[in-house]
């Protein structure tokens, strides 16, 4: 791509890149026209034969780096239950939400309930009604289910691992899987 700049004639680097259309303006002010790059590896300007580049190699590793990140950062929403898919469906017959906040308040009821039954809300917001018996199995459902969820993490992670080109990493998608206990 053909622009007006000043650069570093021993690195390429170019100083100042113009980008408007005033020809004469860039010239009167000491630019000249080249053929430059902007850098996937720094973002800036390059002269075009100058200009450096990741190896595949790089390319790979930053690709993987990457698909990591987005990886944790999809896996940390069900830490935090910003997931609104982050439910399973207990074996007692309704959906039952999976992150840790719930897992904690299935745990102080156990704990601290005197009286069951207990009201409980459910995934989709309706009451039900629980014995200590019932939130014993939903806790060990939910901790089943986090087992599961940390499993397909880590079989993502060793297909990132695994991947031989950049394409092999895009090409990952992770569509993680809430257990249904009414199956088991």
């Amino acid at each position: 791509m053909f622009k007006y700049v000043k650069f570093n004639e021993e690195s390429g680097l170019c100083t100042e890149v113009g980008n408007g259309t005033n020809t004469e303006f860039y010239k009167s002010i000491g630019m000249v026209r080249k053929d430059v790059e902007q850098s996937e590896v720094d973002g800036c300007w390059y002269l075009t034969a100058k200009c450096p580049h990741y190896t595949d190699e790089e390319k790979l590793a930053n690709a993987k780096t990457a698909k990591v990140k987005e990886l944790v950062a999809l896996t940390d929403k069900f830490e935090e239950n910003k997931n609104n898919d982050m439910f399973f469906t207990s074996s007692l017959g309704f959906r039952v939400n999976g992150d840790r906040r719930t897992r904690s308040n299935i745990e102080d009821l156990i704990q601290f309930s005197t009286v069951f039954p207990v009201d409980y809300r459910d995934y989709d917001n309706k009451k039900q009604e629980v014995s200590k018996e019932d939130l014993q199995v939903i806790l060990g459902e939910h901790i089943t289910n986090g087992h599961n969820l940390y499993a397909q993490k880590w079989a993502y992670e060793q297909k990132i691992a695994a991947a031989k080109t950049v394409e092999d990493v895009e090409a990952i998608e992770f569509n993680f899987e809430m257990m249904d206990f009414t199956k088991e």
